[in-house]
């Protein structure tokens, strides 16, 4: 079966779509707003009840960010909670090449071996007391103000409006070149 496009068809496929990218943005709105709230009440929660204990580096990667203006150090660490229970967690979190968080970093690092920590090093760091498994490096508590994921916003609104657009514009353009004989 062949697919014919009159000028009706056309006129229906650029309203459907139309249609779409304006319900699109709605949901993007509500699911942006959403990840908004809950991650600025979990940094809440934590600044609030959070408890902070040193613990032991096991591994930190540092990579260079794709811009060359920041670094972005991955860490994982083992502490003990007030009851002594062991965790092991891991956190990331991203500084500028010339700050004081990446000098604490880079003084982590035993001298005479780079690979290895000094016997001494400790990260600080902080989580929940009812439930130790929800845990992370204090600099990111103390250094985050907007929760990430407000660029999904920006993200989903563009491609929402691109969407509508190309419909649109690939609707018109369909209309216009058509011809009936």
């Amino acid at each position: 079966m062949a697919l014919t496009f009159t000028r009706r068809t056309i006129r229906l496929f650029t309203r459907v779509g139309l249609v779409v990218a304006l319900a699109a943005w709605p949901v993007v709105w509500g699911t942006s707003h959403y990840l908004f709230v809950t991650r600025t009440a979990f940094l809440e929660r934590m600044r609030s009840e959070g408890v902070v204990v040193d613990a032991r580096p096991v591994a930190i990667d540092g990579t260079l960010g794709w811009q060359r203006r920041d670094l972005h150090y991955d860490v994982t660490y083992r502490f003990e909670d007030k009851q002594g229970r062991a965790f092991t967690g891991k956190d990331f979190v991203t500084v500028s090449p010339n700050s004081a968080a990446r000098n604490a970093f880079e003084a982590l690092r035993d001298p005479q071996n780079p690979a290895a920590f000094r016997p001494d090093a400790r990260v600080p760091v902080m989580y929940l007391p009812d439930d130790p498994r929800v845990n992370g490096l204090k600099l990111r508590f103390d250094i985050a103000r907007v929760p990430e994921g407000s660029w999904g916003f920006m993200a989903g609104f563009a491609s929402a409006v691109i969407l509508g657009a190309l419909v649109i514009g690939i609707g018109t353009l369909m209309e216009k070149r058509f011809r009936p004989e």
